[in-house]
């Protein structure tokens, strides 16, 4: 998942969450306390969507090197 290029921009899951992170739209939502740390807090729905499309691409990739390796 570390390696896969993804997005318009063709990023690197690392880049694309230094991206998402450093975007105002993030910066703008409320912090993670303890009180509110769980999958439902906006700025953590907003970085599983970046973990899912690489999670996606990556096994898309993966299902493709399968089927060419057992033509």
């Amino acid at each position: 998942m570390g390696t896969t290029k993804a997005g318009g921009a063709y990023l690197t899951l690392r880049q694309d969450l230094r991206r998402v992170i450093e975007s105002n739209d993030y910066q703008n939502l409320p912090p993670v306390t303890s009180e509110n740390s769980d999958q439902y807090h906006p700025r953590t729905k907003m970085l599983t969507k970046s973990f899912a499309k690489y999670r996606e691409q990556a096994f898309n990739k993966l299902m493709s090197e399968i089927e060419d390796f057992s033509r």
